[in-house]
C-alpha cells in the first residue's frame, strides 16, 4: 500500500471512528429558568400584569382570578441533533386546594417576552402534555417532585418542525377551585422549573472536519 493511500485509510478510520462515537454519545443537560430561558404568569384579574412566578390555576376567594405561566428555554437545537426524552420538572410550595389536580402544556405559537393576561401569545388549541396528580405541595422546596413528559414538543423544536415559542401550562378546568403555586429557588428567587433534556449532542467542528476529509477519500478512492 503506498503512502496516500495508508493516509487515505488512515482519515477514514478516524472518520469512521467519530461517527461511531456521535451515534453513541448521549448526553443530559439541564436548563434552569431563567438563564436559559423565561418564566412569566399571567392572571385574569390583572389583564395588564404579569410577573416572574409559577402559578397555575384558580383559586376561589382569591384576588388573581386565573394564573397560568408561559415557559421558554434557550435554542436547544444548538446543544442536541436528536431528542431521547425531555421533562419539564418543578416543584410546588403552596397546593391550595389542590389534593388534585390536572394540568395543560400548551405549545405556543407565536413570541412573546413581558406577557400579560391581555397580551398573551397564540397556542395551540390541544396540549401538547398533561400531568395528572393527587399529591402536590409539602412545603418542601428541596427538591423536584413533578415531572411532566414533554419530549414530542421538545423533539419537534430540535428537528424543526415546530418553532420553539415555548410553553403554556393552565388548569384543565380553569373553573374550579384549584390552584398550584411552584416553589422560589433559594438564592436568586427565581421560580424552581428545569427542563431536562437527554439526547445525542450536536457533532463538534472538528468530529465534522473529520467526516468531510472521510468523504473526500472515499470519493477519491472510488474514481481510482
Amino acid at each position: 500500500m503506498s503512502k496516500v493511500m495508508k493516509i487515505r485509510w488512515l482519515v477514514m478510520s478516524l472518520a469512521i471512528v467519530s461517527v461511531a462515537g456521535v451515534a453513541s454519545a448521549v448526553t443530559s443537560h439541564v436548563y434552569v429558568t431563567p438563564s436559559d430561558g423565561l418564566v412569566r404568569r399571567v392572571a385574569s384579574a390583572s389583564p395588564a400584569y404579569g410577573d416572574d412566578a409559577f402559578w397555575v390555576g384558580y383559586l376561589n376567594g382569591f384576588s388573581d382570578g386565573i394564573s397560568r405561566t408561559y415557559i421558554k428555554f434557550g435554542r436547544l437545537d444548538e446543544f442536541f441533533a436528536t431528542v431521547d426524552s425531555a421533562f419539564l420538572e418543578f416543584e410546588v410550595n403552596s397546593p391550595y386546594e389542590a389534593t388534585s389536580n390536572n394540568i395543560d402544556v400548551h405549545q405556543v405559537t407565536s413570541p412573546w417576552s413581558g406577557v400579560t393576561w391581555a397580551s398573551q401569545p397564540t397556542f395551540g388549541a390541544t396540549p401538547a402534555a398533561q400531568y395528572s396528580s393527587t399529591t402536590w405541595g409539602d412545603w418542601d422546596c428541596s427538591s423536584y417532585d413533578h415531572s411532566i413528559d414533554i419530549t414530542s414538543l421538545v423533539r419537534a423544536w430540535v428537528d424543526g418542525s415546530a418553532v420553539n415559542y415555548g410553553m403554556m401550562l393552565k388548569q384543565h378546568d380553569e373553573s374550579i377551585s384549584r390552584d398550584v403555586w411552584g416553589c422560589f429557588a433559594a438564592g436568586d428567587g427565581h421560580p424552581s422549573v428545569r427542563l431536562v433534556v437527554n439526547g445525542t449532542p450536536v457533532p463538534e467542528p472538528a468530529t465534522l472536519l473529520l467526516l468531510g476529509l472521510g468523504s473526500i477519500s472515499m470519493i477519491l478512492k472510488r474514481r481510482k
